[in-house]
């Protein structure tokens, strides 16, 4: 668990490092995780949706 301020913060499962809003990220299809464009540990086949951390959050309120 991540936290900034006391507060838990969201992060990349492979790199540990926080996602911020205007990261670009990647949601996949098998367990529901957000990761760094460029930490995308899983195929191309299992990419569920793509755009910055921000619109993901927006578009997919169960990652808030």
């Amino acid at each position: 668990m991540l936290k900034f301020n006391g507060k838990i913060h969201p992060h990349c499962g492979p790199c540990g490092e926080p996602l911020w809003k205007s990261d670009r990220v990647h949601t996949d299809t098998m367990f529901e995780q957000i990761q760094h464009v460029d930490c995308f540990t899983f195929q191309p086949k299992y990419i569920k949706d793509t755009g910055t951390f921000g619109e993901i959050v927006s578009r997919h309120p169960i990652y808030i």
